[in-house]
């Protein structure tokens, strides 16, 4: 989430981490903030020997403006 005055930005995985045949030890993390004000969101999944694992770590993005307000 971004406050007023701050960044916000985008972190993606593809291709990568926990999905599909997993039969070792697989993990998958995606964390980002920028700029003062801003809070991290993030997702993690971890698998251990196991043969098919589906994991939905979707998430909905949320578009917030800010906007000055007068009485």
């Amino acid at each position: 989430f971004a406050n007023d005055g701050s960044n916000a930005a985008v972190a993606t995985i593809g291709g990568s981490g926990v999905g599909g045949n997993n039969s070792g030890n697989s993990s998958t993390t995606q964390q980002q903030a920028v700029g003062a004000g801003a809070s991290n969101q993030n997702t993690s999944a971890q698998v251990s020997n196991s043969a098919f694992v589906p994991i939905d770590q979707s998430d909905h993005s949320v578009a917030v403006n800010f906007t000055p307000f007068f009485w």
